[in-house]
């Protein structure tokens, strides 16, 4: 259900005002690319100017401006022109971002506990 964002380019306005789903790839990138503009540009996570991370995820990162405040809307609320953070969500999402490439099949949840028996101290 995600399409591939090496189809299209990152600056396309064909694809502003959707719904989109993303890579999970190219989302933790672009998170990781939020994240250090708003360390960078000394940002609250509180109250972070969106059009400041707009302008540089577009002009710095060639990150579309409609991908940009869709991820944004994700991963917290759009008001007044400023962003807040829900830091668990985006916690969250840098965290399986991290593990993801560890992930091991276990097959099923009894397989899986029979593992763990075996590995126990």
């Amino acid at each position: 259900m995600y399409f591939d964002c090496r189809s299209i380019s990152l600056t396309d306005t064909d694809v502003s005002d959707e719904l989109r789903p993303i890579a999970q790839d190219y989302l933790a990138r672009v998170i990781e690319l939020i994240l250090n503009i708003l360390v960078s540009h000394s940002l609250s996570p509180k109250d972070a100017s969106v059009e400041t991370l707009l302008t540089a995820l577009a002009d710095e990162h060639e990150v579309g401006r409609s991908i940009s405040e869709q991820i944004m809307g994700w991963f917290g609320t759009i008001a007044h022109g400023k962003w807040t953070v829900n830091i668990d969500a985006i916690v969250r999402e840098v965290g399986l971002a991290i593990l993801r490439p560890h992930r091991v099949s276990c097959g099923p949840p009894a397989t899986f506990w029979v593992q763990c028996a075996h590995h126990a101290p």
